[in-house]
């Protein structure tokens, strides 16, 4: 078993300058919050980091290049980049699954139209891919209304949780 002391320790390694916030219930993690920067150094910085996080501590995490695609989005096409501007991540730790909040302070957009365009996506294309491949590698993914903020499901692969190929 995994002591609560150590995880937080490494948490707080990984994001030594952030606004990080700790939420524990019962002396279990049950939240992590954060915001970041928008620029493509905190993109990469902050996809490098949760991607160690969850190899860590959550077996069966596959889900980083869909988490990568929805932060470059809330920071190029949220955010444009403003540095004034953070976007915020909040991951929900539950006992069989994730859940990532990543929320922009853009205007949001029309998340049910960019969401019936990615059936005919190509994903080799440069530009117009990153919700579609978030689909791909994430249980489930859910907009509010505004089209600012984006939840990203990924359950816990229980196969690989266990040492099953």
């Amino acid at each position: 078993m995994i002591k609560i002391d150590s995880i937080c320790t490494y948490i707080k390694s990984l994001f030594p300058h952030s606004n990080l916030k700790l939420i524990m219930k019962e002396n279990v993690l049950k939240e992590i919050k954060l915001q970041i920067r928008s620029d493509r150094k905190s993109i990469i910085d902050t996809t490098e980091k949760l991607e160690l996080f969850f190899l860590r501590y959550c077996p069966g995490w596959d889900a980083g290049i869909g988490f990568y695609e929805l932060l470059v989005n809330a920071v190029e096409h949220g955010n444009n980049y403003n540095p004034s501007k953070k976007v915020t991540i909040t991951i929900v730790l539950l006992a069989d699954a994730a859940k990532i909040y990543i929320e922009d302070q853009g205007d949001g957009f029309n998340w049910q139209e960019e969401l019936e365009k990615t059936a005919s996506c190509d994903i080799f294309d440069e530009r117009g891919r990153g919700i579609y491949l978030a689909k791909i590698f994430c249980d489930n993914l859910m907009y509010n209304e505004k089209g600012n903020k984006v939840c990203l499901i990924k359950k816990k692969n229980l196969a690989k949780d266990k040492g099953v190929s």
